[in-house]
This record gives structure tokens, sequence and C-alpha cells, in this order.
């Protein structure tokens, strides 16, 4: 028997939490759940787990700065 992998899919890791495929994705765009891999497509499973435990430390906004293209004069 071979052990469960520590990376997984988006429809795995909203299986090992008993979500929906589509109620796991709003979560995690909206608990700004990490993501790794080359395609940022993989959840760990201790950050699932860390979710589950305690969502709130997960709802940190993140900060985006736009910048105009105009040059202010």
């Amino acid at each position: 028997m071979s052990p469960a992998p520590a990376f997984l899919t988006q429809a795995q890791a909203a299986e090992y939490l008993s979500f929906a495929p589509r109620t796991f994705r709003d979560l995690s765009k909206k608990y700004l759940l990490p993501t790794y891999g080359p395609k940022r497509n993989r959840f760990r499973k201790e950050d699932l787990e860390a979710f589950m435990s305690n969502p709130v430390i997960f709802l940190e906004e993140s900060v985006t700065i736009r910048r105009s293209r105009k040059a202010i004069i």
C-alpha cells in the first residue's frame, strides 16, 4: 500500500475535506489557501488541515498595487 500524496489536486483536496469541488474552489479563493507546483494547482495536506482547524489564519487579504501608465507632472 503506497502512502497518500503530500500534495493534492483541487478535486482531491475537496474530497479530502469533504467539500464539493465548486465549494472548495470558492473557499480556496476567499481564504487564500497557499498553492504549490509549477502551475500553482496543488494543495498541501498540512495547509488543508490547518485551514480546517482555524480558517481565520487564511483570511489575510493580499494587497495589489496598481500603477498608472501616465506620467505625473
